[in-house]
């Protein structure tokens, strides 16, 4: 099992916070976003771990990690930053996280005994969080809905809560059975054209072919994501989570 962590992006919506540092850098408790996922996947016995670095990318040096680094971040997407792991993903099992968020170790315990070809995590806690993220949660919030254990609807705007059963944590595990049609996917569908595309929107076309199954795996552990400034102060305890 290899841990791959996406961090190549700058975080501009938390303005002077990522002016000079990237935005897995920051600290909450005196200790990085970076380097909490690193214990995360530590804990679970992943020690084979890989860093996508791009935004200031000389300021991330962990011993214990190997960097790939993608040097066409100012111009691509979270999608593309995946695409840089081919080789790792085309061979090797991946557990993938994204670099800013917090979570408990327990979270990758469950996506190591998934069975599947693709397995996302659903954040079962999602109201509470939203309600302290957003005075107005329907407005950043999308469509999450699955149809027996797989996936059926992602990343839709939406009017009513109702349409929304969890939320994507940004952890994932791809087999290389998956990858390969994930691939085939990208060319299908995107021609390879994948700079702009994120991960959502990637699942979101995905699996309209009723033939790509992603499993969802529900979980209740601690988790949050820090995407603006007031979502930092919630995490450093300044917002009460």
């Amino acid at each position: 099992m290899i841990g791959i962590i996406l961090a190549a992006g700058r975080g501009s919506r938390l303005q002077k916070l990522t002016k000079r540092t990237p935005k897995c850098l920051i600290k909450i408790d005196d200790e990085s976003l970076l380097e909490k996922i690193i214990k995360n996947f530590k804990k679970n016995k992943i020690n084979k771990i890989y860093i996508v670095t791009g935004y200031k990318s000389k300021l991330i040096n962990f011993p214990v990690v190997n960097k790939i680094c993608n040097s066409k971040w100012r111009s691509t997407n979270i999608f593309y930053s995946l695409n840089c792991c081919d080789r790792l993903l085309r061979k090797e099992e991946c557990l993938i996280s994204y670099s800013d968020i917090i979570y408990d170790a327990k979270c990758i315990k469950k996506l190591i005994l998934a069975k599947e070809d693709i397995s996302i995590l659903s954040n079962q806690n999602w109201k509470s969080l939203w309600k302290k993220r957003f005075k107005n949660p329907l407005s950043d919030l999308e469509s999450f809905k699955t149809k027996g254990k797989y996936l059926d609807s992602i990343g839709n705007k939406v009017n009513n809560i109702k349409s929304i059963e969890g939320q994507f944590m940004g952890l994932f595990k791809i087999k290389p059975s998956g990858w390969k049609k994930m691939k085939k996917h990208q060319k299908e569908e995107y021609n390879n054209n994948i700079n702009k595309l994120d991960i959502t929107s990637f699942f979101k076309t995905f699996i309209k072919n009723k033939k790509n199954k992603i499993s969802v795996k529900n979980v209740r552990y601690f988790w949050h994501e820090i995407d603006f400034n007031r979502d930092y102060n919630l995490a450093r305890g300044k917002i009460e989570l």
